[in-house]
């Protein structure tokens, strides 16, 4: 038996602009996709705990053949789980794809030299031209500073709490990215101007982060936040969590993902705000969980 794991991830600043080739930073969190392959002589079957119909499965088999073209699907068990939220702006697809690398490879005896580099193929499967930060962030220790398809790790200076929360709205990366661009489409010298902005809030959270200036990069995320807003990737219930935050004790927050509902993330001076941040989440039914970047 084989078992392998797919973590999921934040985008602490970046999301829609890293597809324009901007760069972004992210960190891997403690949410996983799980994958057990057990030999199973004569039968292939998929067991997926998050979805559990036909065309799911074919989907499975579409990410694994991509990562491996010449591989033969047959005397094994695929179990899937996890405790991921699908669709919600986490990296689900991406630790999907990491975890069945891991394990296809480990129960097939292939080396690889770069999993990060073998998820991506799937990852083209699921989002077509994916910029491949949430594969890479899924595969790092680090949190990531990624510009131009490749991820350097950033050495903090301490570690730094964040906290992400659910706003209960699930929502489509290939429909936000539509979005997007139809207001780069619509707005051609405007969103160069927001790009310029956004460059220059990304190079001063950088060194913000690894100096641990937390004042400061309170200050660029709610920036960043409302460059991502004014290009439409937020939405009422992204709007109504952030400010929800920030009445219990974040000092800085913005959506994370994709937007369109998912996730937030925010930032809090310390500790015991965390812990209070995370349990009126929860209390109301947000799910939510402290973050910590080191």
């Amino acid at each position: 038996m084989v078992i392998k794991y797919g973590f999921g991830k934040v985008i602490l600043f970046g999301e829609h602009f890293v597809v324009y080739g901007l760069p972004g930073i992210a960190s891997r969190v403690d949410k996983n996709v799980t994958v057990i392959i057990t030999k199973t002589k004569g039968v292939f079957k998929i067991k997926n705990a998050f979805f559990g119909n036909k065309n799911d499965d074919e989907i499975i088999i579409q990410l694994i053949k991509a990562m491996f073209p010449e591989i033969k699907l047959k005397d094994m068990t695929i179990s899937i789980s996890g405790d991921i939220i699908p669709k919600s702006g986490m990296g689900y697809s991406a630790a999907l794809s990491v975890a069945l690398a891991k394990a296809i490879a480990n129960h097939k005896g292939i080396s690889i030299k770069d999993i990060n580099k073998i998820a991506f193929e799937a990852e083209k499967v699921s989002h077509g031209k994916p910029s491949g930060i949430d594969n890479s962030a899924s595969t790092s220790d680090k949190p990531i500073w990624f510009e131009n398809k490749t991820a350097k790790e950033l050495h903090l200076k301490k570690e730094v709490i964040f906290v992400a929360t659910f706003t209960n709205k699930f929502s489509s990366t290939k429909d936000l990215i539509i979005k997007t661009r139809k207001f780069l489409d619509n707005n051609l010298e405007r969103f160069e101007e927001i790009k310029d902005l956004y460059q220059l809030i990304v190079f001063e959270a950088r060194q913000a982060l690894e100096k641990d200036e937390i004042e400061k990069l309170s200050i660029l995320m709610r920036e960043n936040h409302d460059l991502l807003k004014e290009i439409g990737a937020s939405c009422p219930e992204i709007e109504d969590t952030i400010k929800e935050s920030y009445e219990h004790g974040a000092i800085g927050s913005k959506l994370t993902g994709a937007g369109g509902g998912g996730w937030i993330i925010s930032i809090v001076k310390n500790k015991a705000d965390a812990d209070e941040l995370v349990d009126y989440f929860n209390s109301i039914g947000k799910e939510s969980f402290i973050v910590k970047i080191k």
